[in-house]
Formats: C-alpha cells, structure tokens, sequence
C-alpha cells in the first residue's frame, strides 16, 4: 500500500491472512531521504467451540450428557476447543472450591486449530453440581455449563486382621484395631466403634485410623 500527504498520522485497515506472529514493515521516502521500520505483530485467532468431550472415572468412560459421577473419587473432564490461540481456561466446579485456571501448554497452543485441556477433580459431597469453564484470550473468551450429578460415595470397610482370617484380641490387654475404606481418595469418613459390650462407643475419623483397645 503507496500512502501520500504528509501527515503524522496516517493508518491503513490490514486484514492478516494467517495467524501466528507477522512483521509489519513500513517504508517512507521522499525527494530527500528514505527511511524502513518493522515491528512483530502476534496475530490471534478467537475462541470458539467451548465443549465438553470425554469424562472418565475410575479408569472407565463416564457418559457425557448429563454424567452421574462418584464423590469422593478422582473424576477427570476433558475439554476442547474448536478454535482460539494461546487459550486459558478457568474451571470452577460449583461446589465452594476453589477455582483454578489452567493453560495449554502443548507446543501447538497458537494454532487455530482445537486445543484441549484436561482438568481433575473430587467432590466431596453428593447432590447436583454446576460446572462452570470459561475459556479466553486476549481477544476473547467463551462461557459454558455443565450440569452433573455426584452420587453418595458408597463405602466398603476393611479392618486389618491380625490373625490369618480374623481378628484376636487378648482379655484385659491392650490391642491395635485398623479399619480403612477401600477405594477412597479424596474424602474423610467418620467411624463409630461399637464392641458390644459395656465399655463406651468410639468415634474417630480420617482415611485410615488405628484405635487402642484395651
């Protein structure tokens, strides 16, 4: 593009054909003189099509539309993008956590094309939940929902015995008991001691407890 008058404002509406970083050069002369600059320019392109394709639980695929998930157990979401350049994505569960952000750093994370991002969560109580991704750039962002239905963790008890197959305490010496719930990450459960005989229940909690009878 040839531009004339001398003015020391002068701009020209560019439409970049290809995305990534371009060098913008501009070149002046006169009768007298001539003089060239050039300047980086990072051609963006925006967000679009924010959607939600794989979640896995337990090592298995979970269905997608309307997912029913467990609590208290590592749940992965996998999401995905159409299109957008150097985007961050920004993950709020809907459960009172925290949210975090997260961006691609894969070593196509400036291309047009879909870029993807995993994020890893437990929820620790059952009941509806909302999740909320919001996905942005420097020249735009993208918003979506998703609704999912967190099941009530259902718990299997195992007391370490300490005999070959049960457990064998000694009358009126102290013993060890150790109870723990299988296939539990992300939770703290309550346990209550009952023995069945005249000495008080006991309630502690954690993953794994130890308790000292005597």
């Amino acid at each position: 593009t040839t531009l004339f008058r001398s003015s020391m404002n002068i701009s020209k509406d560019i439409i970049f054909q290809q995305y990534g970083s371009q060098e913008v050069c501009v070149f002046a002369r006169n009768l007298f003189s001539f003089q060239r600059k050039c300047s980086r320019v990072g051609v963006l392109v925006p967000i679009t099509g924010l959607q939600l394709v794989t979640v896995f639980q337990g090592g298995s695929k979970v269905p997608i539309r309307f997912p029913s998930i467990r609590s208290c157990k590592l749940v992965y979401f996998k999401f995905m993008i159409v299109q957008g350049s150097f985007p961050e994505f920004r993950f709020d569960f809907g459960d009172r956590t925290v949210p975090y952000t997260a961006t691609d750093s894969s070593p196509d994370h400036n291309s047009q094309d879909y870029s993807c991002m995993t994020a890893s969560h437990i929820f620790r109580s059952s009941g509806n939940s909302t999740i909320n991704v919001t996905v942005s750039n420097a020249i735009s962002w993208k918003c979506q929902t998703f609704n999912v239905v967190v099941e009530p963790f259902k718990a299997s008890i195992e007391l370490d015995k300490n005999s070959k197959d049960c457990l064998r305490v000694e009358a009126n010496m102290s013993s060890i008991l150790k109870a723990r719930i299988l296939d539990l990450e992300g939770c703290s459960v309550i346990y209550k001691w009952n023995f069945n005989d005249s000495s008080p229940n006991i309630t502690t909690s954690g993953k794994q407890v130890n308790i000292v009878v005597s």
